[in-house]
């Protein structure tokens, strides 16, 4: 028979293996949590603002200077002058332009302030381009709604450049290009361009350029292909316009509504006629 002795010291064995078993296991727990720990924990608490900022998005816009103003200083011939910028409904900034455009000591800006037809002043394409027209004035001379320009286009003839952001409208490929506020975006900035570049003795004596920034451009039949200087998709449409054609459009009337010249009768600028099938 076996002895308690060598029974005592046969369940001391085992206890130790166990204890060896269990000691291993614990060490290799231990070296596999330390295979994950950062060896330089960040303190959040000691970090910047901005810091924090870029670990929470990384993404987040900057703002720069605007390529296309960088296009616009390269062909002027004066290096040194100021650039005077008219900004058309941009009065809310969603663009980022003026943030772009700060610490830039060449450049000066001014808000361009005119009555927009939006929300309860807002007006119908049909208003302008109506399915039938009197031509044969049995209800008199046509008239078509006034679309309002800035109050005093004088306090803008100095522009080098006309920035404007036109609305898309609620349904860009219908809704949208018959938004009347859109074409008064288009008008603004054409007839800013011209005030800006035409003499009254009727000598063009500066360059103007106009600038639409965001995802919808201009109207083609205000602001020709062939005065596009440059294009990114989604961004920036650069014009450099010929005055004599743009200063035409600009004294024709407004829309179908009124098929006579109106300027021929008062000498005053009218803003321009086109139609859009």
């Amino acid at each position: 028979m076996v002895s308690k002795n060598s029974h005592s010291h046969f369940k001391t064995k085992q206890r130790i293996y166990f204890i060896i078993f269990l000691l291993l296991v614990s060490l290799s727990l231990i070296i596999l949590a330390l295979s994950f720990h950062d060896p330089n924990p960040i303190n959040n608490n000691k970090l910047s603002t901005s810091q924090r900022i870029s670990q929470k998005d990384d993404h987040i816009p900057v703002a720069k200077h605007p390529e296309w103003l960088k296009i616009i200083e390269q062909k002027l011939r004066d290096k040194k002058k100021k650039i005077k910028l008219g900004l058309v409904n941009l009065d809310h900034d969603h663009h980022g332009l003026h943030d772009g455009l700060k610490g830039l000591d060449r450049v000066e800006t001014v808000s361009v302030r005119f009555d927009r037809l939006t929300g309860d002043n807002k007006r119908e394409w049909e208003e302008y381009f109506p399915e039938w027209i009197d031509e044969h004035h049995k209800w008199g001379p046509p008239r078509c709604p006034e679309i309002p320009l800035p109050t005093s286009l004088e306090q803008y003839n100095d522009l080098d450049v006309v920035v404007a952001s036109v609305p898309c409208g609620t349904n860009y490929t219908r809704k949208g290009v018959r938004d009347v506020f859109r074409l008064q975006v288009n008008l603004v900035a054409a007839n800013l361009a011209v005030r800006s570049g035409w003499e009254n003795q009727g000598v063009v004596h500066r360059t103007v350029y106009v600038v639409f920034v965001g995802s919808c451009g201009p109207m083609l039949e205000i602001f020709r292909c062939d005065d596009l200087v440059k294009h990114r998709k989604g961004e920036y449409w650069v014009y450099w316009p010929e005055m004599r054609r743009l200063k035409q459009k600009v004294l024709m009337p407004v829309g179908s509504c009124q098929l006579a010249p109106g300027y021929a009768e008062t000498g005053e600028v009218l803003v321009p006629f086109f139609a859009i099938s």
